[in-house]
């Protein structure tokens, strides 16, 4: 706080000052703690505590007799500690263990009911504060950086909800193919809402976060959890269930986009009767009968798999090349257009990898990432993946 010494300097009124800065470790922002006798510079320091960015600040002390005081805020942050502005943060990836559609709703969506897992394969966010207006940057060709990519729209969300006056510029480093049915989307924009409540020191609680990031899409709560979850309703109610453990898992995508409002859109009959909404069993039921022991597999089972191989025939020949290649289990994730599978060894999966890799695909090894995994890398924590 320099600057707040040479301004009682150079106004010649020799008032003893004392300030200092502290750093908080508790959350992602910075705070100024102060003892004046000046009230001036009090006002200044509740300014900044609230992080209201405004251009300069003047006092008047009739007291003391009048002076300006003018502090550039831009100046004022990199004079104290700029990295403290910027915010990096994986965006991890999942995959469905299980997806059911259990028939279409009276409110036109479809009633799921599916085994949600995060896996060790991420994008990368950088999130770094500006005075006012959001903007996203990124060089892949498929990501819009208008208002139209979620990420920007889950920041314009938190934005009116919480009334933060903050702006924020995003850089995305994009690892995942779009549209592969792993959560690209879904967590970037949960991965936002999670890091600017960091960066603006704004909070949430699960009330208020998880009905705002459904608003952004079905995917969005779930990784706000991470682990293992269960996922019904559109698939953005989600309870935690004990964790799978799968630590040689291959995912291959073969480039084909696949739009998901397309593919519900092209159910049979017998995946949109009402009626199966009604007889849906208990969802914990069906969860822990799913999963009897946390590092045993799932039955897997995938009701989009059918239609969405009758439009993309390549997908059906990749899962079965891998089944091929002596993996454990295959299956396409969400509505696609990613496969992936469970290997028992190292040695099965690489060699799966190198047969898959020769055609040109997008081909990732991961593991399953457990909910206290995933909570301690969403906090900034190097966990060694």
């Amino acid at each position: 706080m320099r600057w707040a010494a040479r301004a009682a300097k150079d106004s010649g009124a020799g008032w003893p000052l004392r300030a200092r800065y502290f750093p908080k470790a508790s959350r992602v922002g910075w705070s100024c703690r102060a003892r004046y006798s000046c009230k001036a510079f009090r006002t200044i320091v509740v300014l900044l505590e609230r992080r209201r960015f405004a251009t300069e600040v003047n006092c008047s002390l009739s007291s003391f007799g009048s002076f300006k005081v003018s502090v550039v805020i831009k100046h004022l942050f990199m004079e104290i500690q700029t990295d403290q502005m910027i915010l990096t943060l994986p965006s991890f990836a999942k995959i469905n263990w299980t997806l059911e559609i259990l028939g279409r709703r009276a409110d036109g969506y479809h009633e799921l009911r599916t085994l949600l897992q995060t896996v060790s394969l991420a994008d990368e966010l950088t999130f770094e504060l500006m005075p006012q207006g959001i903007e996203i940057v990124c060089d892949h060709l498929d990501v819009p950086c208008d208002e139209t990519n979620l990420v920007h729209r889950a920041a314009r969300l938190l934005a009116g909800f919480t009334g933060a006056g903050c702006g924020v510029r995003i850089a995305i480093e994009k690892r995942l193919p779009v549209a592969a049915g792993i959560g690209g989307g879904s967590s970037n924009a949960a991965t936002t809402l999670i890091a600017l409540q960091r960066l603006w020191n704004v909070r949430l609680v699960p009330r208020d976060l998880f009905p705002l990031g459904a608003k952004l899409g079905a995917d969005v709560p779930f990784f706000f959890l991470g682990g293992t979850a269960l996922g019904v309703g559109r698939g953005d109610e989600v309870y935690p269930v004990a964790d799978i453990r799968a630590d040689h898992l291959l995912l291959v995508n073969a480039g084909i986009p696949v739009s998901t409002k397309e593919v519900y859109g092209s159910l049979p009959p017998d995946l949109t009767n009402p009626g199966g909404v009604i007889k849906m069993p208990l969802s914990s039921e069906a969860a822990y009968a799913a999963v009897a022991q946390p590092d045993e597999l799932p039955v897997l089972h995938n009701d989009l798999e059918n239609p969405v191989f009758a439009r993309h025939p390549l997908l059906a020949e990749i899962k079965q090349r891998l089944g091929h290649s002596g993996a454990r289990g295959v299956l396409m994730s969400g509505s696609g257009s990613t496969v992936f599978a469970i290997f028992d060894s190292e040695k099965a999966r690489s060699t799966a990898r190198r047969d898959v890799e020769k055609y040109g695909w997008w081909c990732e090894p991961a593991r399953t990432l457990s909910r206290a995994e995933y909570r301690q890398l969403m906090a900034g924590q190097n966990a060694g993946v």
